[in-house]
């Protein structure tokens, strides 16, 4: 690669990388990273926020600021239909005839 290189020669160089077998297992690898780490992330804000809800000591604006952040983690205020095809993601939200 050098910086003067053809537009057609470079993306065929990274195109060529980027299939190769050694650079899609290291992506995958970083990629199964990433959602362990996610996972591991929810699991332990799942825990933090339902330890403060149930903690009596806290004051009940912050129970409740708890309860809504572990109900918005946990999806329970997403009213939108998520359509997955052929690697193509649409996300459509649905709002009422008064568009609410």
């Amino acid at each position: 690669y050098s910086a003067d290189g053809k537009t057609a020669t470079i993306a065929k160089n990274a195109y060529n990388l980027l299939n190769s077998e050694s650079i899609q297992n290291e992506l995958q690898e970083r990629l199964k990273t990433v959602r362990e780490d996610k996972e591991y992330l929810n699991v332990k804000l799942e825990k933090f926020f339902t330890q403060q809800i149930e903690n009596d000591d806290i004051a009940m604006k912050d129970r409740l600021k708890a309860a809504e952040l572990l109900a918005k983690m946990l999806g329970s205020f997403d009213n939108s239909v998520k359509l997955d095809a052929s690697d193509m993601s649409f996300n459509f939200n649905i709002v009422d005839a008064d568009g609410e």
